[in-house]
């Protein structure tokens, strides 16, 4: 893999995501996720369940802010009020850690720019590719999956044959 694409998305930038894709069975993804602000992977059952980490980590770090909140029935207690600029969490790994890991389907890097109108924006990086594409909002950010695991689908038959 060319080192080249990785090298064009932002490897300092606060929100940079590893997704590594280790199952799909009965539609649904499983993995791992990775961010320089854990040790561990923070593991994920199904894309919705990627999503909401996501989202919870862009809060915690306070980057990128989103332009709406999401409403609810329950009052937030402090502790859940986002974007708290004073406790914002220290890197615990560096870029080499992040983009060393890899799922066994599939690895993407994410990195969203913005999250406005209630949606992100941002780039994805397919790493076995070496395929970099920009999302304008998180269904074209699905897709991008879909598309990533079809092709894993594709390669996994043709093994098999």
């Amino acid at each position: 893999m060319s080192r080249k694409n990785i090298a064009s998305m932002n490897l300092s930038s606060p929100n940079l995501v590893n997704v590594c894709i280790d199952t799909l069975e009965n539609g649904e993804i499983r993995g791992r996720m990775y961010h320089y602000y854990g040790e561990q992977p923070v593991r994920f059952e199904s894309i919705l369940q990627l999503l909401k980490q996501m989202e919870a980590l862009f809060d915690g770090i306070a980057f990128p802010q989103a332009s709406t909140r999401s409403r609810s029935f329950r009052k937030q207690s402090a502790a859940e009020v986002p974007y708290n600029i004073e406790k914002r969490p220290e890197r615990r790994t560096d870029e080499e850690q992040l983009t060393g890991q890899r799922g066994r389907l599939a690895t993407l890097l994410i990195q969203v720019g913005y999250r406005q109108n209630s949606t992100w924006e941002g780039e994805a990086l397919w790493l076995e590719q070496n395929e970099k594409k920009e999302f304008w909002n998180e269904l074209e950010l699905l897709q991008l999956l879909e598309l990533a695991l079809q092709e894993c689908k594709i390669q996994v038959n043709e093994v098999k044959k």
